[in-house]
C-alpha cells in the first residue's frame, strides 16, 4: 500500500441488508451499531451508504416477504382462485409463526407502518408481486389486475396486522372470505 494511504472498506446497501437480515432474524430487531460493527464501518459511513434505518428495514422486510412468498407460490396447490388463496394461506401462516418478525412488529409498530406503507415500502412491492400471482392464476382481465392486487393485499394486510394497529385480532376465516370476495369480483365482473 502507498505510504499515507489507508484501505477503505467498501460497503453497499446490499451488504448492509444481508447483515441486517441476519440480525433481525436472530434478535427480532435491528441495532444500527451492531450492523456497523458487523460491516466493519463507522456508524457515519453506514448511514451514508444506507440512508436510514427505515430504508434498511424496508429492504430487509421485503427480502423476507419476497422469499417467503416465492416459497409459498412454489408449494401451493390447486388452480385459479383456489391456488391464489392457498398461496395466501401458506404465506400468512408462515409469517404469523415467524417469531423474529412478530417480535419486531410488536416492538416497533410505528416503524412497521412506515416501512410497509411508505412511498417505496413493502406494500407497493407486495402489490406488484400479487399482480404477478393473479396473472399466473389466469384471473380477470389484465387491465384490472393491479387494482385487484392492491385491494387483495390490503385485505390480507388488514387481517395480519389488525392486532397491532387496532388492538384486535381478525379471524383468518373472515380475512379469507374478504380475500375470496375480491378474487370472485375479479373473475365475474
Amino acid at each position: 500500500m502507498l505510504e499515507g494511504m489507508r484501505s477503505a472498506r467498501v460497503v453497499t446497501l446490499g451488504d448492509a441488508v444481508v447483515q441486517a437480515r441476519r440480525i433481525l432474524v436472530r434478535t427480532g430487531g435491528l441495532d444500527m451499531d451492531e450492523l456497523a460493527t458487523r460491516l466493519a464501518v463507522s456508524r457515519a459511513t453506514l448511514y451514508r451508504v444506507v440512508g436510514s434505518r427505515d430504508r434498511v428495514l424496508t429492504e430487509v422486510t421485503w427480502t423476507l416477504v419476497r422469499d417467503l412468498l416465492e416459497r409459498c407460490v412454489h408449494d401451493a396447490h390447486g388452480d385459479g382462485l383456489e391456488w391464489v388463496l392457498d398461496v395466501t394461506r401458506r404465506y400468512t401462516a408462515a409469517l404469523s409463526t415467524f417469531e423474529p418478525y412478530g417480535t419486531f412488529v410488536r416492538a416497533e409498530p410505528d416503524t412497521v407502518a412506515r416501512i410497509v406503507f411508505g412511498a417505496d415500502g413493502v406494500h407497493q412491492r407486495a402489490v406488484t408481486a400479487q399482480r404477478r400471482i393473479l396473472e399466473r392464476a389466469g384471473l380477470g382481465p389484465a387491465e384490472r389486475l393491479h387494482e385487484a392486487a392492491h385491494v387483495y393485499v390490503r385485505v390480507v394486510e388488514s387481517g395480519m396486522f389488525a392486532d397491532v394497529f387496532v388492538g384486535r385480532e381478525v379471524r383468518d376465516t373472515v380475512t379469507e372470505q374478504a380475500a375470496r370476495a375480491v378474487l370472485e369480483q375479479l373473475t365475474t365482473g
